[in-house]
């Protein structure tokens, strides 16, 4: 059973070997396999640790959801490098597809490249989504057994920074049939979307939260004149963290459904506007303190800012995701 996060000015905002020592009573969750009561401990963790700093729970989540897929998947050689090595000794990297993405796998040989891609620097391995025949395919690679360049300058964060995304650039690399896992999609791998959808969510649930208390602070302190603003915006925080309680059930879902993930699809949405929200108050309250490049205290907004911009833009989500059906 995973042991509660109580204390997070305790953990180091490092994300290495080194301390995912120190974090293993705290998130070693073999999630395919765990108990609802498990899970949502490590839920309540990552919320813990977002709150802290929004970047390792990035990392974090990233470390392990290729862990998750690795185990869903039906390659030994995979599983034996990773699972075998603990939670702690063998780092994962894991990207998503992406527009700039110009990898392609032909005959079991990877060219091109990926970018994007959370936790390279210090990975052991990868797992990366990549466009095959009208599909997505996840493709798992030994980083050890594979050449390719890694670089980080394409891109400089202003928030999140810990978390550096790389591109990774491969030519002409066969690699072993079975690192091809499998199609991203499928049930074979509902537990790893499951996991990693709701990272998502409870890293939007910590950001949220932290930061609309830091704004509501400022503004009763200095006397803005944004009560009624605050009211409005405190309803949706509140709503974001009553849903991510609620939904925390759905965790033990087994079975990948439309049902599922119109209603995940509409939690994230509604996420992801509140934030946005949040933000947009503190640009209107012009609270200079919160734009310093480097300072601890404008951490969270630019954590914020970075997550707001990541993942699905909220336009994308009303054009491309199905949410809740209000017709019917």
């Amino acid at each position: 059973m995973l042991t509660a996060l109580s204390n997070i000015d305790n953990i180091s905002l490092e994300f290495n070997k080194d301390n995912l020592k120190c974090l293993t009573p705290y998130f070693d969750l073999n999630f395919v396999n765990s108990n609802l009561k498990e899970k949502i401990q490590f839920y309540y963790n990552l919320q813990s640790l977002a709150k802290r700093s929004l970047g390792m729970a990035h990392c974090l989540q990233h470390h392990m959801g290729p862990r998750i897929i690795v185990q869903q998947s039906s390659c030994m050689e995979a599983k034996q490098r990773v699972l075998d090595a603990g939670f702690s000794q063998a780092i994962g990297s894991y990207s998503t597809r992406k527009s700039s993405d110009t990898i392609t796998l032909n005959n079991y040989q990877l060219s091109g490249n990926k970018r994007w891609i959370s936790n390279l620097h210090i990975a052991d391995y990868n797992v990366m989504q990549i466009s095959q025949d009208d599909k997505i395919v996840f493709v798992y690679l030994d980083l050890d057994q594979i050449e390719y360049a890694a670089d980080n300058s394409f891109f400089t964060p202003m928030g999140m920074e810990i978390a550096q995304p790389s591109s990774i650039t491969i030519n002409q690399q066969p690699i072993p049939p079975e690192w091809v896992l499998g199609v991203k999609g499928t049930q074979q791998f509902f537990a790893a979307s499951n996991f990693a959808s709701y990272c998502f969510l409870t890293n939007h649930v910590a950001i949220i939260q932290e930061l609309f208390a830091d704004i509501k602070k400022y503004a009763e302190k200095n006397n803005c004149g944004a009560e009624f603003e605050l009211t409005k915006l405190e309803i949706d925080v509140c709503t974001v963290v009553m849903t991510w309680e609620t939904n925390l059930a759905s965790l033990d879902t087994s079975e990948s459904s439309d049902e599922f993930w119109h209603k995940r699809n509409t939690q994230y949405a509604f996420s992801k506007k509140t934030l946005i929200r949040i933000i947009q108050l503190i640009l209107e309250l012009g609270v200079s303190y919160y734009v310093d490049g480097k300072s601890e205290f404008s951490q969270r907004f630019r954590d914020a800012i970075t997550y707001a911009g990541q993942a699905h833009p909220l336009y994308r989500l009303g054009q491309e995701f199905y949410m809740i059906d209000l017709t019917e």
